[in-house]
């Protein structure tokens, strides 16, 4: 079962109404719990089958960043999601199994309308991680979803692998090389991740100070 339907409003929070609050968590969180919830009980029926149940979260589900105050809190609800059901349904020794992706950027018609009014601070931002063609990513999620030991996290690229390390948090342990990895690595990823934070300190307050100076210029004008 592939969840895989959202959207994102990405504006400063001074700018976002309470309608797309409201919109971003209907589609991005209880959509994907809705449809969990219809399914779930027929899956685990089928004894001699089980399956997958992927998520979809978002790099921005594991870090909140410049413009995403409605969007990212959805998508990290998603993993708080399902991190309980998979707690849940190991407890009950279920034969289906949780799973959670962390899709980058994807070059969709979704993104971009999404890019239309993007505030450029979150714009530069997005940028940085580069984009992914769709079914680059499609294809690697349906590949975990296929594999017979499947794991938790479902990451993409080298930024992808060291966001899922360094926000593994209480996420279940489904390898062995990531758990070690994330014992051994979380100090030195934890300081590689100081730089990429510097670097967003600077891109936004760039574009703050480009803001206030085109306010000062309008006004003289």
């Amino acid at each position: 079962l592939f969840n895989c339907a959202g959207v994102s409003v990405p504006l400063d929070f001074e700018d976002l109404s309470a309608s797309n609050f409201r919109s971003q968590v209907k589609l991005n969180y209880l959509g994907s719990t809705y449809i969990v919830k219809a399914f779930l009980p027929f899956m685990e029926q089928q004894n001699h089958l089980g399956g997958n149940i992927v998520l979809t979260s978002s790099m921005s589900g594991q870090a909140g960043t410049y413009g995403y105050s409605a969007y990212s809190p959805t998508k990290f609800a998603i993993r708080g999601f399902a991190e309980c059901l998979s707690m849940e349904l190991a407890a009950h020794k279920s034969n289906v199994n949780i799973m959670l992706a962390y899709p980058p950027d994807t070059n969709t018609p979704g993104y971009e309308i999404e890019n239309q009014n993007k505030p450029e601070a979150c714009r530069l931002i997005s940028e940085s991680g580069g984009i992914w063609e769709p079914d680059v990513v499609g294809r690697k999620i349906v590949k975990e979803a296929l594999k017979s030991n499947p794991t938790f996290d479902i990451y993409f690229g080298i930024d992808g692998w060291m966001l899922s390390m360094l926000t593994s948090g209480m996420n279940p342990v489904t390898s062995v090389f990531d758990a070690v990895c994330q014992v051994a690595l979380m100090g030195l990823l934890r300081f590689i991740s100081l730089f990429y934070l510097l670097d967003f300190g600077r891109v936004t307050q760039n574009c703050s100070d480009q803001l206030i100076k085109e306010k000062d210029a309008s006004k003289e004008d």
